[in-house]
């Protein structure tokens, strides 16, 4: 039965490599029902297999199924260990990353903060689990706009990576940091400094996955990318990198991942400010909105700013639709003025 557990984690490892998430969630959920039926009592293994599960879920962009998954996996997991055991502070991280990537920024922060202190009284807390948790504490301090707060543990992040891990290899945990801090640069408005670190960022991306064509990681930088292009004014390339972000994206992801809404609605955004674009950014809105209202709860900041750029885009439109035709209506008028003015002699010879 291990053997199989093995086998199945192992192809679950390969396939996510690949990019290939309903393989990978295909084999965990094989993995957690062979576990299921061949024990009786809670085990550590259906444990770790529902985080992994998890994960697979999260792949997805099914945000829910992946919480679900991790609070039962946690719910065996305290009853098998002790409240600041290792296993309970990683329960403790994902769990905060999905109530992360569910807008729930302040009660990601108190998952992500006690597991924080679990790692402060462990004897051994130099691991990556623990960068990563840095991380995620991050990613919240900066939704929650405490950016010098969030720099300061994705220093913290990749300090410890580099570390563990030879500084002078790629590693997808530099990455992703190196990501992470282009996102505070860009909020700060030092654009030529994020990008640069979203480049860097974007290489060691490529060097890691390029084996395996389009990959999510990669596209997420292009699209990160474009956002610097924006910014600089140069629309040309952002057009491009938004186009490129957006494709790559599709062609792996689910066709209502959040990703992909997010891609849309930065496009929407680039086009509302561009005139004669606003048609295409109705459109690019419309796309996002239709996914967020699948993935996202109703009172998701993402879901309610949306609605809002839409409705006023549309009413824009219909405001310059309306001054399109009075103008045309107005300039027949004057065309006939002639006629207005003979109309009007007559009118005030037969008043006398």
């Amino acid at each position: 039965m291990l053997t199989i557990i093995t086998v199945c984690n192992g192809k679950n490892s390969l396939y996510y490599d690949q990019d290939n998430d309903d393989e990978s969630l295909k084999y965990f959920q094989r993995a957690n029902a062979i576990l299921k039926n061949t024990y009786i009592f809670d085990h550590p293994e259906i444990s770790n297999c529902l985080n992994f599960l998890a994960f697979a879920y999260y792949h997805k962009g099914d945000y829910d199924k992946s919480l679900d998954c991790l609070l039962a996996g946690l719910a065996i997991g305290q009853i098998l260990f002790p409240n600041d055991h290792p296993n309970i502070a990683v329960y403790g991280n994902n769990i905060g990353k999905q109530y992360y990537k569910q807008g729930k920024y302040e009660e990601a922060l108190e998952r992500l903060l006690h597991t924080d202190d679990i790692y402060n009284h462990s004897e051994n807390n130099r691991t990556r689990n623990r960068a990563i948790t840095y991380n995620n504490i991050g990613k919240v301090l900066y939704r929650l706009n405490k950016l010098n707060e969030a720099y300061v543990h994705y220093e913290k992040a990749l300090h410890l990576i580099e570390e563990l891990f030879s500084s002078t290899f790629d590693h997808i945990d530099v990455a992703y940091t190196l990501k992470n801090m282009g996102e505070v640069q860009l909020a700060r408005g030092n654009v030529t400094n994020a990008l640069q670190l979203f480049e860097r960022s974007h290489d060691m991306y490529e060097r890691l996955f390029a084996r395996n064509g389009d990959h999510r990681d990669i596209a997420k930088c292009k699209y990160l990318i474009a956002l610097t292009h924006v910014k600089h004014g140069n629309d040309e390339e952002a057009s491009k990198a938004f186009e490129k972000s957006l494709k790559m994206w599709t062609n792996i992801l689910p066709k209502d991942h959040p990703d992909i809404a997010l891609c849309h609605r930065s496009t929407a955004e680039y086009y509302t400010g561009r005139k004669g674009m606003e048609d295409r950014a109705i459109v690019h809105f419309q796309t996002a909105l239709s996914i967020y209202e699948k993935r996202l709860p109703t009172d998701h900041q993402d879901l309610i700013d949306i609605k809002r750029k839409l409705c006023y885009l549309k009413k824009r439109q219909q405001l310059q639709m309306f001054a399109k035709t009075f103008k045309h209506l107005f300039l027949q008028i004057l065309s006939h003025k002639h006629v207005l003015f003979e109309l009007f002699y007559i009118v005030v010879d037969n008043l006398r």
